[in-house]
C-alpha cells in the first residue's frame, strides 16, 4: 500500500509542489532575518550609523528581498505576467501592515494583559505570524 501523493485541504491541493513552497518559505524567512541582522550589525556596530536611520535603510532592502524571493522562488511565480507584479506588491504591503498591527495587538494581549515574559510573548507572536502568513502569501499575494 502506497501513501497518497496529494490530498485536499480546504479545497486546495496539497502536493509535493505545495510542500516545497512551504520549505522555501521558511528558508526565505530565515534568510531575510539573517540579512536584516547582518545589515543592522554592519551599519550600526561597524560603521556607527544611528540605529533609527538604519531602520529606514534596512527595512526596504529586506522587504524587497523577501517579496522577490517569495515571488520567484518560494511560490515559483517567475513565469507570470509582469502586469501581476503591481497588484502583488500592493497585496504584500497590505499583508505587512496587517502583520504589524496584529503583532502589536498580540503583544499587548500576551505581554501587556496576560503577563507572559516578554521574549516568550514575542516568540508566540512570531510563530503565529509565520503560520498565518504562508497561506496568505500562497493564496492571496501570489495567487495564480
Amino acid at each position: 500500500m502506497s501513501l497518497p501523493t496529494e490530498f485536499q485541504l480546504a479545497g486546495h491541493k496539497i502536493d509535493k509542489k505545495f510542500i516545497m513552497s512551504g520549505v522555501r518559505y521558511f528558508i526565505v524567512g530565515f534568510s531575510t532575518f539573517a540579512l536584516d541582522y547582518f545589515l543592522n550589525w554592519l551599519l550600526i556596530i561597524i560603521i556607527g550609523m544611528n540605529y533609527l536611520l538604519v531602520g529606514y535603510i534596512v527595512a526596504p532592502i529586506t522587504l524587497s528581498f523577501n517579496f522577490l524571493s517569495h515571488k520567484y522562488w518560494s511560490f515559483a511565480d517567475a513565469g507570470s505576467d509582469k502586469s501581476k507584479t503591481g497588484p502583488q506588491v500592493a497585496r504584500y504591503l497590505v499583508l505587512i501592515a496587517f502583520n504589524a498591527f496584529a503583532n502589536m495587538v498580540l503583544m499587548y494581549l500576551f505581554y501587556g494583559r496576560l503577563g507572559l515574559p516578554l521574549l516568550e510573548a514575542r516568540a508566540i507572536c512570531t510563530i503565529l505570524g509565520v503560520i498565518w502568513t504562508f497561506p496568505i502569501l500562497r493564496f492571496w499575494v501570489y495567487k495564480k
